[in-house]
């Protein structure tokens, strides 16, 4: 069974903590050495149901880039993941997205992941839920066009993420969540 690590790693990674200090202080951890942050997660992250994702969709959590990497390690894969993100994350322009451009930006820089594609999770005014589906279906087709073998995390995104990977045929999802003493993503087929 899995473990995870005491102390901050307990409270932030192993547990749905949004507390913006506490989280502060894990990225900074992360970002400081981004290959020994993903090696402490190693033993906490399960995979239930298949194999880890390939790709994740990247929210307000960063958590879940860590869970993603550590997985495809703990499953002998390459551990670079594909991150499809909103502007707002890959450009770090909203202060609740800052946590996770400084992550992703911190495992980019150190291999972890592959590639970054940007597209809108969530409708604003102009940009209605069909414009949104336009943009994460382009999103998941580059993402094939790189190889990408179709399992996809959907944790990070919007409840319009899983419809447009519907769309484009991707038929394995996964979804991370953390219980306490493990971080758990659970594969499956739709």
């Amino acid at each position: 069974m899995a473990r995870c690590p005491d102390g901050l790693w307990a409270r932030v990674f192993c547990k749905y903590n949004k507390n913006p200090v506490d989280v502060a202080r894990w990225v900074a951890e992360v970002e400081s050495n981004p290959q020994a942050a993903v090696e402490k997660a190693r033993p906490a992250v399960e995979v239930e149901g298949g194999r880890p994702p390939d790709a994740v969709t990247l929210g307000f959590s960063p958590q879940i880039l860590v869970s993603a990497v550590a997985a495809r390690l703990n499953h002998g894969l390459d551990p670079a993941v594909v991150v499809i993100t909103s502007p707002e994350v890959h450009r770090g322009t909203l202060q609740q997205a800052m946590l996770s451009n400084r992550t992703l930006r911190a495992l980019r820089e150190a291999g972890l992941v592959s590639a970054v594609l940007e597209a809108r999770m969530a409708p604003a005014p102009g940009v209605p839920p069909v414009k949104v589906l336009e943009e994460l279906r382009s999103a998941f087709r580059r993402a094939n066009a790189m190889g990408l073998s179709g399992i996809v995390d959907v944790s990070g995104g919007t409840q319009l993420v899983p419809i447009a990977a519907l769309q484009e045929s991707i038929r394995t999802l996964s979804y991370t969540y953390p219980e306490g003493e493990r971080v758990a993503i659970y594969t499956f087929r739709v």
